[in-house]
């Protein structure tokens, strides 16, 4: 007799969570990005579809990471998320967790939070991170009282890790696969949170 397998919904067996609110935040490039993103789409008749995609992907992420020369697009995305950051971190107690695909994109990520709010308050994890070193990061964010940023691969850090100590999740990026974000959300929302997640 083959094994069965019951697969169900998490709000069918964790009915005690509380509320996920998701938001999405709609945002207006400059027009030196709106250049950018369709001199780089142009590109795919050189360069081929998929390194095209990625490279567009990369110039949401950050202008910068496509080279030196894209480094005088104002990066709207980077602004916002600063500001929903410095809402956040008004509260005593709030944590946020944050995604994103590209390792230049975590380092952009982590060196403007740290410019704006401290080195100490910000983190990461991603594949450059050991995965032995990874729980020690996890035990140190959870455990704080005090406001924390941590950014993360979304497939280095996005599966395995509780880190039920944040109850604000950014998708600073869109994923191929829309269940590495659910699952990377879950990092924050699953049993044991007692918090409204964002």
């Amino acid at each position: 007799c083959a094994p069965a397998v019951l697969r169900r919904e998490v709000l069918d067996v964790a009915d005690d969570l509380p509320d996920l609110i998701v938001q999405d935040e709609p945002l207006a490039p400059g027009d030196l990005f709106i250049d950018a993103y369709e001199e780089v789409r142009q590109s795919a008749k050189d360069v081929g579809i998929l390194p095209t995609i990625i490279r567009l992907q990369q110039l949401c992420c950050g202008p910068t990471l496509l080279g030196p020369e894209f480094e005088l697009i104002y990066d709207t995305k980077m602004d916002r998320l600063t500001e929903i950051c410095a809402e956040i971190f008004q509260f005593s107690d709030e944590k946020i967790l944050i995604f994103t695909t590209f390792a230049g994109s975590v380092d952009l990520i982590a060196d403007n939070l740290a410019r704006r709010f401290g080195r100490e308050q910000v983190q990461l994890i991603d594949g450059r991170i050991a995965p032995a070193s990874r729980q020690g990061i996890v035990d140190t964010f959870n455990s704080q009282s005090t406001p924390r940023f941590l950014v993360i691969n979304p497939k280095a850090g996005g599966a395995g890790l509780n880190l039920q100590g944040a109850n604000h999740v950014i998708h600073f990026n869109t994923q191929w696969n829309p269940k590495l974000e659910r699952q990377a959300t879950a990092r924050a929302y699953s049993r044991g949170q007692t918090r409204h997640v964002f």
